[in-house]
């Protein structure tokens, strides 16, 4: 069986990407070395807690990263995307 954090270090690859986000970027952003953030992301190294809070202060859905599920807010604005103006009345 796969360890629940083994899968941690790609989603944050993952997400980063989504975001079309430099290493460089997040890094800076979250008071790390570009290249500590990489061997993160290769699941070498780990993010203590207060660098994952960091991530989300940045707008990287932290959620998603641990649990693989997009958040609530992601899900609203894909069934919003999909609705007229006239439908927003009987939210």
């Amino acid at each position: 069986m796969e360890n629940e954090y083994s899968v941690v270090p790609a989603r944050i690859k993952q997400e980063r990407e989504n975001m079309d986000l430099s290493q460089e970027y997040v890094s800076r952003k979250i008071g790390i070395s570009q290249s500590y953030l990489s061997r993160v992301e290769a699941g070498v190294n780990y993010l203590h807690y207060d660098h994952m809070t960091r991530l989300k202060s940045i707008g990287m859905d932290t959620h998603f990263i641990f649990t693989g599920a997009r958040t609530d807010l992601i899900e609203v604005q894909t069934l919003l995307d999909g609705m007229r103006p006239a439908d927003y009345y009987y939210l």
